[in-house]
C-alpha cells in the first residue's frame, strides 16, 4: 500500500530483468518489479531496495566490482586485459575491456562524490592544527589535450598531503585558473600560503582569489629560469660549434670503424672482456685501436656526469666538450700511427678552435657563479643530488637571504659588463619578496602559535605529475598522454589520495570498505555527472552521420559549386 492519504493498493508499473555481477555472489539474474500508486495526484513509485547496499539501482555490477577495478587501475596501473583475466580467474566474472574502462571512470566519480560528501570533515582536518599550504601547478600532455591543473594541500602538523582538486583547462589563463581557485576557496577556505612556479597567470589568479595570503615561488623553478637565461648565449654557441664540426657523427664513425676491426681480429676482441681491475692495470699496453675505442666510448658517455636536473643545472654541451678536451690533452704530447692519430687530429680541430676557447672560458666563469647561487640556495646540489626528486635542503632562510644579497651586490656580479649579469640581478630584485618571506604563523588547536615554513619547491607537484604519467604509460602502453588526457575524467589525478590513510579514514565514514561507502552516496549525482561528460564528448547526430558517410567529400564539392554560382 502507498503511504499517501488514500492508502491504495499499489499497481505493477513494470517488470525488468538483468544479469548482475558481484564479487561475493558472482553472476546472478535479477527480476525486479516496480510498483506505482494509482492515485492521480500521487503516482509515487516503489521498488525493492534490499540489494542497494551492494548493487546500485539499474547497474549490472556491484559496488565491490567497481572498488576492485578502481584500485587495480588507479593504484596498481593494471591494464583492462589484466583486470579482465584476474576477475575471470579469481571470481568467475566475465567482463569486457570497455566495461572495465567505464567502471574505472565511475570509480573516479564515486570518489569525487565521497569527497564532496565529507567536505566539512576534510576542511576541519586541514585547519584543526593551524591550516595548510597550497601547492599548485599544471601539466600539458600535448597532442591537443587540455592542461591538467592540480592543487595539493599540505597539512602542516603531520605533513599529510591531499590532492584537493584537479581540472582540465583549455589554456592556463588567469581567468580559468582563478575559477579553479575560487571553487577551492569555497570548499576549504584560505591556505596559510601558496607555492607555485613563475607562470604569470598562476601568480595573478592566486592574488585575485587569495589577496591577503602569502604567495611564494618555487626556488627550483626560479633558479632554473634565471640559469637558462644566464647561460643561454654561450650554450647556443657551443651547440652551433658541435653541429658545425658534426661531432656526434664523426666520433660515432670512428667508433664504428674501431669496433669492426676489433670484431674481425680474435686477438683484439678479448680486450673488451676484461674486468675493471684489468682495464686499470693494463690499459697502457692495449693495442692502439682498442685504446681509441675506449677513449671514444668515454667521451660519448658524458651523460653519466649529469645529475638528472636538466638544463641549466646539467650542462651537457659543456661536459661533452670538456671530455673531448681532456682526451685531447692526454694525446697531444704523443705521436701515433693510425686510429689514435685520427682521433687526435679530429679533437684538435674542435678544441683548438679559437671561438670555442672563447665561449668555453666565458661559460666556465658563468657556471662557477651560477653554482655559487645553487650552493647558497641549497637547491639542486652539485655532488649529492636526488635529481628531480630533490625537495631542497632545509636551511636558515634569514642567513640564505643575507648571503644571496652579498653575492648579487658584490663587485664581481654588479660591475660585470655582460648583460646576462644585469638581467640576473633584475630577476632577483623582481621576485625577492616571493623568494624570502618570514615564517608563517599557524595557530594550533590548543592555542599555541607555531612558526612554520612551507617547502621551498613545488617538487611535490612535479612528483605527482611524473608518477601519474608513469602509471598511465604503463597502463596504456602509449608514450604520450594526449589521447588519454582527452578521454579521462578531470578529477583522475585525485586518485592519488587512495594512498593517504588520513584522507581515506575521513572518506570511508566509518565504513569497512569503499564499496560500502559508495552504497551510502547519492547515485543520481554520479549518473548526472557521467551523463554530462558523455554529452560533451558526443557528436551531434547529423554530423556523426555525415562523417560516417564514405562520400563525405561530395558534401564539400556541392558547397563549393553553390558558392561558385553565387559569386
Amino acid at each position: 500500500m502507498c503511504t499517501c492519504e488514500s492508502h491504495p493498493t499499489l499497481k505493477v508499473q513494470k517488470t525488468k530483468a538483468r544479469e548482475a555481477r558481484t564479487l561475493h555472489i558472482g553472476p546472478f539474474y535479477l527480476h525486479e518489479t516496480v510498483k506505482v500508486c494509482p492515485v492521480k495526484g500521487c503516482k509515487k513509485t516503489y521498488r525493492y531496495t534490499g540489494l542497494d547496499h551492494f548493487l546500485s539501482p539499474g547497474s549490472n555490477f556491484g559496488y565491490d566490482v567497481i572498488e576492485y577495478i578502481g584500485y587495480a587501475v588507479w593504484r596498481k596501473s593494471h591494464t583492462a586485459l589484466q583486470i579482465q583475466t584476474d576477475l575471470k580467474k579469481k571470481y568467475n566474472l566475465k567482463i569486457s575491456e570497455s566495461e572495465i574502462s567505464c567502471l574505472a571512470k565511475k570509480f573516479v566519480h564515486y570518489m569525487v562524490e565521497a569527497q564532496k560528501n565529507k567536505l566539512p570533515e576534510l576542511k576541519n582536518f586541514l585547519h584543526k592544527t593551524g591550516g595548510y599550504f597550497l601547492y599548485f601547478d599544471a601539466m600539458h600532455p600535448g597532442d591537443g589535450a587540455a592542461h591538467i591543473m592540480c592543487a595539493v594541500a599540505e597539512e602542516i602538523s603531520e605533513k599529510v598531503h591531499i590532492v584537493l582538486g584537479s581540472t582540465k583547462l583549455p589554456t592556463e589563463s588567469t581567468e580559468s585558473v582563478a575559477a579553479f581557485f575560487r571553487e577551492l576557496k569555497e570548499k576549504y577556505g584560505n591556505p596559510l600560503a601558496g607555492i607555485c612556479d613563475m607562470l604569470a597567470s598562476n601568480l595573478a589568479a592566486f592574488k585575485e582569489i587569495f589577496p591577503d595570503v602569502l604567495l611564494l615561488i618555487c626556488h627550483f623553478h626560479f633558479l632554473r629560469a634565471i640559469g637558462k637565461g644566464f647561460l643561454e648565449y654561450e650554450t647556443i654557441r657551443l651547440q652551433h660549434i658541435l653541429k658545425q664540426y658534426d661531432v656526434n657523427q664523426r666520433l660515432k664513425g670512428l667508433l664504428r670503424n674501431c669496433k669492426e676491426k676489433i670484431d674481425a681480429d680474435p686477438s683484439l676482441s678479448h680486450y673488451l672482456e676484461y674486468d675493471e681491475a684489468e682495464y686499470r692495470s693494463s690499459f697502457q699496453q692495449f693495442p692502439e685501436v682498442v685504446k681509441t675505442y675506449c677513449k671514444i666510448q668515454w667521451i660519448l658517455a658524458y651523460e653519466q656526469e649529469m645529475n638528472g636536473y636538466g638544463a641549466p643545472f646539467d650542462r651537457s654541451e659543456f661536459v661533452y666538450l670538456q671530455r673531448m678536451r681532456k682526451t685531447f690533452e692526454s694525446l697531444k704530447e704523443h705521436s701515433f700511427d693510425k686510429e689514435l692519430s685520427e682521433l687526435k687530429f679530429f679533437l684538435a680541430s674542435v678544441v683548438e678552435d679559437s671561438d670555442l676557447k672563447q665561449y668555453m672560458k666565458a661559460i666556465e666563469k658563468k657556471i662557477n657563479d651560477f653554482d655559487c647561487l645553487r650552493s647558497i640556495m641549497k637547491i639542486a646540489p652539485i655532488y649529492k643530488g636526488k635529481g628531480l626528486n630533490d625537495d631542497g635542503e632545509e636551511c636558515d632562510m634569514t642567513l640564505m637571504e643575507e648571503l644571496l644579497k652579498d653575492f648579487i651586490d658584490s663587485d664581481a656580479i654588479k660591475s660585470n659588463p655582460d648583460k646576462a649579469y644585469k638581467k640576473l640581478r633584475n630577476q632577483f630584485s623582481k621576485y625577492w619578496k616571493m623568494l624570502f618571506a618570514k615564517p608563517v604563523e599557524a595557530r594550533l588547536s590548543n592555542g599555541e602559535i607555531m612558526n612554520v615554513y612551507p617547502q621551498r619547491t613545488t617538487n611535490l607537484m612535479e612528483r605527482l605529475f611524473r608518477e601519474f604519467q608513469r602509471c598511465e604509460y604503463k597502463r596504456t602502453g602509449m608514450g604520450t598522454l594526449g589521447r588519454t588526457a582527452r578521454a579521462m575524467v578531470a578529477e583522475t589525478p585525485m586518485m592519488k589520495n587512495l594512498d593517504c590513510p588520513e584522507f581515506m579514514n575521513i572518506i570511508l565514514n566509518e565504513q569497512p570498505t569503499l564499496a560500502a561507502r559508495f552504497a551510502q552516496l547519492d547515485i543520481r549525482s554520479v549518473q548526472e555527472e557521467m551523463a554530462k561528460i558523455a554529452s560533451q564528448e558526443k557528436l551531434p547526430k547529423g554530423l556523426k552521420k555525415i562523417i560516417n558517410d564514405s562520400d563525405f567529400h561530395k558534401v564539400f564539392l556541392g558547397v563549393a559549386k553553390m558558392m561558385k554560382k553565387a559569386a
